[in-house]
């Protein structure tokens, strides 16, 4: 009846959303990670590409930046934390059930509550690497975006080029120049 009672508590400690919605959230939590070190890699290979290429990068780690502060500020593991407290609490109490009186209810009960202990377990670890990896990826992300927008030496070159021509009063040159550095 402990074990019972246990596995209720952390059954009724279930948001809304139940287990599925953990499910979901470390999927999209996992998502997201994976997401991000695909962005810093390309990133990094990117450094010297030409501006339209850096540009589109930029647009694409800015996008997801908003994306992983959102999900951040929406993740809440604690409801499930609880549910897996008293969970574990029942196991035990089904433990005790079952070296006492070795019935089949009692494996029944435990093998039924471990299976479910185990997609939580699994889904809150997972979740939760991204809330311990998220400060590092997104000082990353943030470092990796002002390196994108940092004109490349082809593009300072460009421009001191287009400022000489300016100089010389070739304005069309200077346009063309810089219209095709960028």
């Amino acid at each position: 009846n402990l074990g019972n009672a246990r596995y209720r508590q952390g059954t009724a400690a279930l948001p809304e959303q139940g287990l599925d919605g953990l499910i979901e959230t470390a999927t999209e939590a996992h998502k997201l990670l994976e997401q991000t070190y695909l962005m810093l890699d390309q990133g990094q290979q990117k450094l010297q590409a030409p501006p339209q290429e850096r540009h589109a990068l930029w647009t694409q780690a800015e996008a997801l930046l908003q994306q992983l502060d959102a999900f951040h500020q929406t993740i809440d593991l604690q409801p499930w934390q609880t549910s897996r407290q008293h969970w574990e609490e029942a196991e035990r109490h089904y433990l005790s059930t079952r070296d006492l009186d070795p019935r089949p209810d009692a494996e029944h009960n435990l093998t039924l509550l471990r299976q479910r202990l185990h997609t939580l377990t699994a889904a809150l670890t997972q979740a939760g690497d991204f809330r311990k990896e998220y400060p590092e990826l997104k000082t990353r992300l943030e470092a990796l975006i002002a390196a994108l927008k940092t004109p490349t030496a082809y593009v300072l070159d460009a421009d001191r080029r287009a400022d000489a021509l300016i100089a010389q009063g070739d304005f069309m040159g200077a346009y063309q120049l810089l219209h095709e550095a960028t």
